[in-house]
């Protein structure tokens, strides 16, 4: 799977998510392990995500 495709899968799965991120930290042990990466690093960059340039 490209780097491209990996991305737009991970922003998929965050956009079709409910809840806030710390909701979504709050229920990691629902996600895979590498979803779980994915939604830390989002939740510490300290920056707006604008998912529109991701997708």
């Amino acid at each position: 799977m490209a780097d491209k495709d990996l991305l737009n899968e991970y922003m998929n799965l965050l956009l079709n998510m409910s809840g806030t991120f710390k909701l979504l930290s709050e229920k990691a042990s629902e996600f895979t392990h590498i979803e779980q990466h994915v939604v830390e690093y989002i939740a510490q960059q300290n920056v707006p995500v604008n998912l529109k340039n991701h997708c």
